[in-house]
């Protein structure tokens, strides 16, 4: 597998992870950032392929979110539509942007890859009261890196199952040997 690097925040688009496969193992670097927008370096995972159990996607929408950055958003251009000083015109970009990056923020991405004991690697987001969301996060964005990031790592785990998998293995074999005695055969 290939490097892939993804944003995991619109505010830090700059701060790029990166997941890649070294032999068996998978090294995971996602960037850490304080308030959404102060870059705070990374955190780094690596896990065995034979310790993955499962691998997914999860895409939500987060409508409180949503609704915040589309009332700020018309705010800002409110103030745009009513410039009286080079201050306020300042302030509507200000409110438009930040309307703008809320709105995208509302769209959530994750990564879930879950070990063989049943963690999730990466973090841990408080969806509301009742749920967390676990995962490695993506912008929107990025969503179809994060769904290739979970087709290949499913495919390292499935050949992983058949490389330690006897049945398979014997049937391997067996189907080598009678092939190998009706070439001696004939």
């Amino acid at each position: 597998m290939e490097p892939i690097t993804f944003a995991s925040s619109i505010p830090t688009f700059y701060m790029k992870g990166e997941i890649r496969q070294d032999d068996n193992l998978i090294t995971l670097k996602v960037p850490n950032n304080i308030l959404t927008f102060i870059p705070l370096g990374c955190k780094t995972d690596t896990i065995p392929v034979n310790q993955i159990s499962s691998v997914g996607s999860d895409f939500y929408l987060d409508f409180k979110n949503l609704v915040i950055g589309v009332i700020i958003a018309l705010l800002g251009l409110s103030v745009l539509g009513h410039i009286s000083s080079f201050g306020d015109f300042i302030m509507g970009i200000i409110f438009t942007a930040v309307g703008a990056a809320e709105v995208l923020n509302a769209f959530h991405v994750y990564l879930k890859i879950r070990n063989t004991s049943g963690e999730t690697v990466g973090e841990s987001y408080r969806q509301n009261k009742n749920s967390n969301i676990e995962g490695i996060p993506f912008i929107i964005f990025d969503k179809s890196k994060a769904e290739q990031i979970a087709s290949e790592l499913n495919k390292l785990v499935n050949q992983n199952v058949n490389d330690v998998n006897v049945r398979i293995q014997t049937e391997a074999q067996t189907d080598r040997l009678v092939s190998a005695i009706e070439k001696i055969s004939k």
